[in-house]
């Protein structure tokens, strides 16, 4: 499948360039990546941070992008 996926590929470049089929274009990139900040913090009702019998916690994750 890939090899055909490439010959098809490889055509287009060639038979396009021989036609003059190929033309300039702009692409939006997205000039900055995004960078992430990640907290994980762990809640539980008594407050003493450990999951005591018959008592239900939770944990919160925070994902915060910090990038422009």
């Amino acid at each position: 499948m890939r090899k055909i996926f490439y010959a098809i590929v490889l055509g287009c470049l060639v038979f396009g360039t021989s036609l003059g089929l190929v033309g300039k274009g702009n692409i939006a990139v997205s000039p900055v990546p995004p960078s992430l900040d990640l907290s994980i913090k762990f809640v539980e009702p008594s407050g003493n941070n450990i999951l005591d019998a018959d008592e239900a916690g939770k944990i919160v994750l925070t994902v915060k992008n910090s990038g422009k």
